[in-house]
Protein backbone atom coordinates (compact mmCIF):
# COMPACT_ATOMS: atom_id res chain seq x y z
CA UNK A 1 0.00 0.00 0.00
CA UNK A 2 2.88 2.39 0.74
CA UNK A 3 6.33 2.49 -0.83
CA UNK A 4 9.54 1.46 0.88
CA UNK A 5 10.47 5.12 1.34
CA UNK A 6 7.14 5.79 3.04
CA UNK A 7 7.71 2.76 5.27
CA UNK A 8 11.20 4.01 6.22
CA UNK A 9 9.80 7.45 7.01
CA UNK A 10 7.04 6.03 9.19
CA UNK A 11 9.33 3.69 11.12
CA UNK A 12 11.94 6.42 11.66
CA UNK A 13 9.37 8.89 12.99
CA UNK A 14 7.97 6.25 15.35
CA UNK A 15 11.49 5.59 16.62
CA UNK A 16 12.10 9.31 17.20
CA UNK A 17 8.78 9.62 19.02
CA UNK A 18 9.82 6.83 21.39
CA UNK A 19 13.23 8.49 22.01
CA UNK A 20 12.26 12.15 21.96
CA UNK A 21 13.53 12.93 25.45
CA UNK A 22 17.07 14.26 25.47
CA UNK A 23 19.37 15.13 22.58
CA UNK A 24 18.45 14.68 18.89
CA UNK A 25 19.04 11.20 17.51
CA UNK A 26 21.68 10.80 14.81
CA UNK A 27 21.01 9.19 11.45
CA UNK A 28 23.62 6.56 12.19
CA UNK A 29 21.80 5.49 15.36
CA UNK A 30 18.41 5.26 13.64
CA UNK A 31 19.84 3.37 10.66
CA UNK A 32 21.61 0.88 12.93
CA UNK A 33 18.63 0.33 15.24
CA UNK A 34 16.14 -0.11 12.40
CA UNK A 35 18.48 -1.88 9.93
CA UNK A 36 18.10 0.73 7.18
CA UNK A 37 20.59 2.09 4.60
CA UNK A 38 22.20 5.14 6.17
CA UNK A 39 22.36 7.39 3.07
CA UNK A 40 18.86 6.50 1.90
CA UNK A 41 17.47 7.21 5.36
CA UNK A 42 19.32 10.51 5.58
CA UNK A 43 17.65 11.81 2.39
CA UNK A 44 14.26 10.70 3.67
CA UNK A 45 14.67 12.44 7.02
CA UNK A 46 15.94 15.64 5.43
CA UNK A 47 12.83 15.76 3.24
CA UNK A 48 10.65 15.38 6.34
CA UNK A 49 12.63 18.21 7.96
CA UNK A 50 11.90 20.45 4.96
CA UNK A 51 8.20 19.67 5.38
CA UNK A 52 8.36 20.80 9.01
CA UNK A 53 7.67 17.35 10.44
CA UNK A 54 11.17 16.92 11.88
CA UNK A 55 13.74 19.34 13.26
CA UNK A 56 17.40 18.79 12.45
CA UNK A 57 20.51 19.92 14.29
CA UNK A 58 24.12 19.88 13.13
CA UNK A 59 27.31 19.25 15.02
CA UNK A 60 28.77 16.38 17.06
CA UNK A 61 25.53 16.06 19.03
CA UNK A 62 23.29 16.76 16.08
CA UNK A 63 20.53 14.67 14.64
CA UNK A 64 16.77 14.68 14.24
CA UNK A 65 13.79 15.09 16.54
CA UNK A 66 10.06 15.67 16.17
CA UNK A 67 8.98 19.20 15.27
CA UNK A 68 5.30 18.35 15.90
CA UNK A 69 4.04 16.66 19.10
CA UNK A 70 3.32 12.98 18.53
CA UNK A 71 -0.31 13.33 19.63
CA UNK A 72 -0.93 15.84 16.81
CA UNK A 73 1.22 14.27 14.10
CA UNK A 74 -0.87 12.08 11.77
CA UNK A 75 0.50 9.21 9.74
CA UNK A 76 -0.81 10.92 6.61
CA UNK A 77 1.57 13.84 7.12
CA UNK A 78 4.52 11.45 7.35
CA UNK A 79 3.75 9.26 4.34
CA UNK A 80 2.09 11.82 2.03
CA UNK A 81 5.41 13.33 0.78
CA UNK A 82 6.34 9.92 -0.65
CA UNK A 83 3.04 8.22 -1.58
CA UNK A 84 -0.31 9.17 -3.09
CA UNK A 85 -2.53 7.64 -0.42
CA UNK A 86 -5.75 8.92 -1.99
CA UNK A 87 -5.02 7.17 -5.30
CA UNK A 88 -5.65 10.25 -7.43
CA UNK A 89 -2.66 9.84 -9.71
CA UNK A 90 -2.65 6.12 -10.42
CA UNK A 91 -4.85 3.47 -11.93
CA UNK A 92 -4.93 0.00 -10.41
CA UNK A 93 -4.90 -1.54 -13.91
CA UNK A 94 -2.24 0.84 -15.23
CA UNK A 95 -4.41 2.86 -17.58
CA UNK A 96 -3.02 6.33 -18.44
CA UNK A 97 -6.46 7.88 -17.94
CA UNK A 98 -8.75 6.67 -15.20
CA UNK A 99 -11.43 8.85 -13.60
CA UNK A 100 -15.07 8.88 -12.66
CA UNK A 101 -15.86 9.87 -16.25
CA UNK A 102 -13.61 7.24 -17.85
CA UNK A 103 -13.27 4.54 -15.18
CA UNK A 104 -11.47 1.24 -15.51
CA UNK A 105 -13.04 -2.03 -14.38
CA UNK A 106 -11.68 -1.63 -10.81
CA UNK A 107 -11.99 2.16 -10.49
CA UNK A 108 -15.02 2.48 -8.22
CA UNK A 109 -14.05 -0.34 -5.87
CA UNK A 110 -10.45 0.86 -5.72
CA UNK A 111 -11.61 4.44 -5.11
CA UNK A 112 -13.68 3.31 -2.09
CA UNK A 113 -10.74 1.33 -0.68
CA UNK A 114 -8.31 4.23 -1.25
CA UNK A 115 -10.70 6.55 0.58
CA UNK A 116 -10.79 4.26 3.61
CA UNK A 117 -7.00 3.92 3.61
CA UNK A 118 -6.63 7.69 3.44
CA UNK A 119 -9.07 8.09 6.33
CA UNK A 120 -7.04 5.66 8.45
CA UNK A 121 -3.79 7.56 7.83
CA UNK A 122 -5.46 10.94 8.47
CA UNK A 123 -7.19 9.94 11.70
CA UNK A 124 -4.36 7.89 13.23
CA UNK A 125 -1.60 9.75 15.05
CA UNK A 126 1.90 8.67 15.98
CA UNK A 127 0.83 8.71 19.62
CA UNK A 128 -1.96 6.22 18.81
CA UNK A 129 0.55 3.74 17.40
CA UNK A 130 2.91 4.18 20.34
CA UNK A 131 0.04 3.49 22.76
CA UNK A 132 -0.92 0.34 20.85
CA UNK A 133 2.70 -0.76 20.77
CA UNK A 134 3.14 -0.26 24.52
CA UNK A 135 -0.04 -2.19 25.28
CA UNK A 136 1.03 -5.04 23.01
CA UNK A 137 4.48 -5.10 24.61
CA UNK A 138 2.94 -5.11 28.08
CA UNK A 139 0.62 -7.98 27.13
CA UNK A 140 3.56 -10.00 25.78
CA UNK A 141 5.55 -9.26 28.94
CA UNK A 142 2.57 -10.32 31.07
CA UNK A 143 2.25 -13.59 29.16
CA UNK A 144 5.98 -14.13 29.56
CA UNK A 145 5.74 -13.59 33.32
CA UNK A 146 2.82 -16.02 33.55
CA UNK A 147 4.77 -18.63 31.59
CA UNK A 148 7.76 -18.18 33.91
CA UNK A 149 5.56 -18.54 37.00
CA UNK A 150 4.03 -21.69 35.52
CA UNK A 151 7.45 -23.17 34.83
CA UNK A 152 8.64 -22.34 38.36
CA UNK A 153 5.53 -23.95 39.82
CA UNK A 154 6.06 -27.11 37.75
CA UNK A 155 9.73 -27.17 38.74
CA UNK A 156 8.78 -26.85 42.43
CA UNK A 157 6.43 -29.83 42.26
CA UNK A 158 8.97 -31.80 40.26
CA UNK A 159 11.57 -31.21 43.01
CA UNK A 160 9.06 -32.30 45.66
CA UNK A 161 8.26 -35.44 43.68
CA UNK A 162 11.94 -36.11 43.12
CA UNK A 163 12.76 -35.79 46.83
CA UNK A 164 9.85 -38.09 47.68
CA UNK A 165 11.00 -40.65 45.13
CA UNK A 166 14.55 -40.54 46.47
CA UNK A 167 13.30 -40.98 50.03
CA UNK A 168 11.08 -43.89 49.01
CA UNK A 169 13.99 -45.53 47.18
CA UNK A 170 16.19 -45.05 50.25
CA UNK A 171 13.57 -46.65 52.51
CA UNK A 172 13.17 -49.58 50.12
CA UNK A 173 16.93 -50.04 50.00
CA UNK A 174 17.17 -50.03 53.78
CA UNK A 175 14.34 -52.55 54.10
CA UNK A 176 16.02 -54.84 51.58
CA UNK A 177 19.31 -54.62 53.44
CA UNK A 178 17.55 -55.33 56.75
CA UNK A 179 15.78 -58.35 55.28
CA UNK A 180 19.02 -59.68 53.83
CA UNK A 181 20.82 -59.14 57.14
CA UNK A 182 18.02 -60.84 59.05
CA UNK A 183 18.02 -63.81 56.67
CA UNK A 184 21.80 -64.08 56.90
CA UNK A 185 21.69 -63.97 60.71
CA UNK A 186 18.97 -66.66 60.73
CA UNK A 187 21.02 -68.91 58.50
CA UNK A 188 24.08 -68.42 60.69
CA UNK A 189 22.16 -69.26 63.89
CA UNK A 190 20.60 -72.27 62.24
CA UNK A 191 24.03 -73.59 61.29
CA UNK A 192 25.11 -73.14 64.90
CA UNK A 193 22.08 -75.11 66.11
CA UNK A 194 20.35 -72.23 67.86
CA UNK A 195 16.57 -72.51 67.69
CA UNK A 196 16.71 -75.91 65.97
CA UNK A 197 14.76 -78.90 67.38
CA UNK A 198 17.04 -81.46 69.12
CA UNK A 199 17.77 -84.66 67.29
CA UNK A 200 15.70 -87.59 68.62
CA UNK A 201 17.52 -90.50 70.30
CA UNK A 202 18.34 -93.53 68.24
CA UNK A 203 15.41 -95.83 67.67
CA UNK A 204 12.80 -93.09 68.05
CA UNK A 205 9.90 -93.74 65.68
CA UNK A 206 9.26 -91.03 63.15
CA UNK A 207 6.41 -90.31 60.86
CA UNK A 208 7.39 -90.39 57.20
CA UNK A 209 6.07 -88.09 54.57
CA UNK A 210 6.86 -84.53 53.64
CA UNK A 211 3.34 -83.31 54.34
CA UNK A 212 3.51 -84.70 57.94
CA UNK A 213 6.77 -82.92 58.83
CA UNK A 214 5.08 -80.80 61.46
CA UNK A 215 3.51 -83.81 63.16
CA UNK A 216 6.86 -85.56 62.92
CA UNK A 217 8.55 -82.78 64.88
CA UNK A 218 5.79 -82.76 67.51
CA UNK A 219 6.03 -86.56 67.99
CA UNK A 220 9.80 -86.43 68.25
CA UNK A 221 9.63 -83.64 70.87
CA UNK A 222 7.12 -85.60 72.96
CA UNK A 223 9.25 -88.75 72.83
CA UNK A 224 12.32 -86.78 73.92
CA UNK A 225 10.42 -85.12 76.77
CA UNK A 226 9.01 -88.51 77.98
CA UNK A 227 12.50 -90.00 77.98
CA UNK A 228 13.81 -87.11 79.99
CA UNK A 229 11.08 -87.44 82.59
CA UNK A 230 11.62 -91.21 82.87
Amino acid sequence: MISQTGEYALRAVLYLAQHQEGDPVSVETIAEELSMPRNYLSKTLHLLAKRGILASARGPRGGFELAIPSNRLSLFEIVEPFDDLEGRGQCLLGRPECSDQTPCAAHHRWKDLARRVSTFFRETTVDDLITELNEATGAVAGNGRRRIRGRLERWKWFRIYRRSAVRAATVRQRLLLACRRHRSDGDRLHRLGVGRDPDPPPGTPTVAGGRDAHRNRITTRRVVEAGAQG
